[in-house]
């Protein structure tokens, strides 16, 4: 073989390699958590919440920046655990309503290591047995997950959700 052909070759492949070798060894995996997130939503859409219970890390919580319904106090702590609101949600939601569909639209996401961001566009869509009309919000949610044996699971979410009039004190 012509060896300047071979060097050239050589130096090709080094300089390949050694920029594959500078990129994130997570820029895989942010992927990998979107696709959690995104199963989550499409699971509570469906109403399958033993899907959706799977995607939720153990202690897994959601912060509570206000009241997002009617019946709730003015002042919730900060934190909630994550499984019980949302065997709530489906408690009060599911036997209220004819379809409610969530969409989240990721617009980002991040992994290094153990942890990953993942941040969405959410637009919930409530068709309420009692109205004609049905409920639309929009609101950004952040998604904590964490990498565990099995994949990455949901360890906390955030969102910049706007109260809506479902009530869930029963009144």
């Amino acid at each position: 073989m012509n060896t300047p052909i071979l060097r050239r070759f050589i130096f090709q492949t080094l300089i390949a390699a050694s920029l594959l070798a500078g990129l994130p060894a997570h820029a895989d995996d942010s992927a990998n958590a979107a696709a959690v997130v995104e199963r989550f939503n499409a699971a509570v859409t469906a109403r399958d919440m033993n899907t959706a219970m799977g995607a939720l890390a153990e202690g897994s919580v959601q912060f509570q920046l206000r009241a997002v319904h009617p019946g709730m106090s003015d002042t919730p702590p900060l934190t909630a655990d994550l499984r019980g609101t949302w065997k709530a949600v489906a408690g009060i939601l599911f036997p209220m309503s004819e379809a409610y569909k969530r969409t989240a639209s990721v617009t980002q996401a991040t992994a290094i290591g153990e942890v990953a961001t993942v941040w969405t566009d959410t637009t919930t869509l409530t068709l309420r047995k009692d109205k004609t009309e049905p409920m639309e919000l929009n609101f950004s949610e952040v998604y904590l997950l964490v990498k565990k044996p099995d994949g990455w699971k949901i360890a906390g979410v955030a969102d910049n959700r706007k109260p809506d009039n479902i009530r869930v004190d029963g009144a």
